[in-house]
């Protein structure tokens, strides 16, 4: 796997990503850094820039960038979207501790996931502001859907992370309601 990403990175190739044993369906990015453990992408969604994910390297299951992606990748193009990616910038993406620390900086609010499905009728997802960032995991104080704020943090351990999510739409929308309505 390590050739191939870094020959799509290199191409800034459009790929498409297929994860095993998790809860969410495989997704579209542009690889934009990647360590031993975790890969950095600009996320791709119905054609459009919506953010940038971080996933475990240990849950691909298939990663490629085939006839279709190519074809997104030039419709996105002649949109003008492609431009707007980042691909110079130098992600460090050693570890959960090191991203965290990163993406804090520059994100309000991050959204943290464990997808994977281990009752069979729930998963971890939590958006929110990040409170403290641990050897071993890290503090989130999260909001519900209606954006009433939890009474406390959600420590999630970083073994249990699947995906962080920082920059989307989704994200982007509720900061905008809290700056609207503080």
């Amino acid at each position: 796997m390590i050739e191939d990403l870094k020959k799509f990175k290199k191409e800034r190739s459009l790929v498409s990503i297929r994860r095993k044993d998790l809860i969410t369906e495989a997704f579209l990015g542009f690889i934009l850094g990647f360590s031993d453990d975790l890969i950095f992408l600009q996320y791709v969604y119905d054609f459009n820039l919506d953010g940038f994910k971080v996933i475990r390297r240990s849950d691909i299951e298939e990663i490629k960038s085939d006839e279709t992606d190519i074809f997104y990748t030039q419709m996105m193009k002649d949109d003008g979207l492609y431009q707007k990616i980042d691909f110079s910038r130098d992600y460090d993406v050693k570890d959960w501790n090191t991203v965290l620390s990163t993406i804090a900086k520059y994100y309000k609010f991050v959204i943290i996931e464990d997808e994977i499905d281990e009752n069979k009728n729930s998963f971890l997802f939590v958006i929110g502001k990040v409170q403290k960032i641990k050897k071993n995991g890290v503090s989130i104080l999260g909001f519900s859907g209606d954006a009433e704020w939890h009474d406390s943090p959600t420590d999630i351990e970083y073994e249990k992370i699947t995906c962080i999510t920082m920059g989307s739409d989704y994200a982007n929308a509720y900061e905008r309601y809290f700056q609207r309505n503080s």
